[in-house]
């Protein structure tokens, strides 16, 4: 197995904020809302270059619109959080409970379409 140890840790860093702030409390329920086998992103996690495909962020991305920012977690450079996010957090809590409510809201929309 070939590892991309950078790769790995960006992924990791998602579902750290992932875990911390939208309530992905496992690699089972982060493999189900990327609508990818467990399996396989357990080897993506453990840095299976294979794995850590432009793919696997591309559908991090669509799954968390507004969230992460694509080009960090493909290249490593700017950071993890797209300008929205940190936009978000300098917001009174009230308004971040509407933008992750439009956040879900466009996450069933593509679920739907699906």
């Amino acid at each position: 197995m070939i590892k991309d140890e950078a790769r790995q840790e960006r992924l990791n860093q998602v579902y750290g904020h992932l875990f911390a702030h939208f309530g992905i409390k496992s690699q089972v329920q982060f493999a189900e809302a990327l609508h990818v086998q467990r399996t396989a992103l357990s080897a993506a996690m453990n840095g299976n270059k294979a794995y850590l495909t432009k793919n696997l962020f591309i559908k991090i991305c669509a799954a968390w619109p507004g969230v992460f920012n694509l080009d960090y977690l493909l290249t490593g450079e700017g950071e993890l959080l797209d300008n929205g996010e940190k936009k978000q957090k300098e917001m009174p809590p009230s308004e971040q409970a509407a933008n992750i409510l439009e956040i879900y809201a466009n996450r069933i929309r593509l679920l739907d379409d699906m």
